[in-house]
């Protein structure tokens, strides 16, 4: 009798344990199916800012560089340069570079502006790809300062000209003085592209290694029962 009763008592202790164990199992997955993982939700809400700033940064110095080349390779500038096959007066030539530069300032400054902005806020947001940001952003500033000082002086020196030209002015030294300084402008505009065009590439580099990096990420954290919100 007293053994039945033992044994009772046991079965029922260990029942009781069982139960308890349950209700706690249930309660954890409870909690961990509506509980957010704090780790996970931080992770996943930083990288939208990163992700959308690099594309930025990188769309940003792509029509930078990719505008200002096709323009001198294709457009405008291609065609002023080719200018003795077509015989266009000098002072058509040097109105034409005018309005295309007014355009260009318009256009591509605030475009420099907002890449380096961004690429910024990349260096600010995430330590791993911060050197590597801050080059790029490094590449597109220098593209302002070089603008007013290293291709400034020349600007100053056409737009004297073209207003010299409209004036009725023409000589063989002039003309000379003018085409020169226009392919003067041609070169230095090249390096103004090429420093933001590498700042794209350095961008578009990181960008593929960064995403490659957070869907590895994505994909453990599903593996091991985390939940992305």
């Amino acid at each position: 009798m007293v053994l039945c009763e033992g044994w009772t008592q046991g079965a029922g202790d260990l029942g009781a344990a069982r139960a308890a164990g349950a209700l706690i199992k249930d309660r954890s997955n409870y909690r961990r199916a509506t509980v957010p993982d704090h780790r996970t939700m931080s992770l996943s809400k930083l990288q939208e800012p990163v992700i959308l700033a690099q594309l930025a940064g990188v769309v940003g110095s792509a029509v930078f560089a990719v505008g200002n080349f096709a323009n001198s390779s294709t457009g405008v500038m291609a065609v002023l340069a080719d200018s003795s096959t077509t015989e266009l007066p000098l002072k058509y030539q040097l109105t034409i570079w005018r309005r295309f530069y007014e355009r260009g300032k318009a256009f591509f400054a605030p475009t420099a502006v907002v890449s380096a902005a961004s690429y910024g806020l990349v260096a600010y947001l995430s330590p791993a790809l911060r050197n590597s940001a801050l080059l790029s952003m490094g590449l597109c500033v220098t593209a302002l300062p070089f603008t007013l000082f290293g291709i400034g002086p020349t600007n100053n020196k056409l737009f004297a000209l073209e207003e010299r030209a409209k004036a009725g002015e023409t000589s063989e030294a002039f003309d000379k003085n003018a085409l020169g300084l226009l392919n003067t402008w041609r070169g230095l505009n090249a390096i103004r592209f090429s420093l933001v065009g590498l700042g794209f590439l350095n961008g578009h580099g990181w960008v593929d290694i960064f995403i490659s990096h957070n869907a590895r990420i994505v994909r453990r954290e599903i593996s091991m029962g985390g939940k992305f919100s």
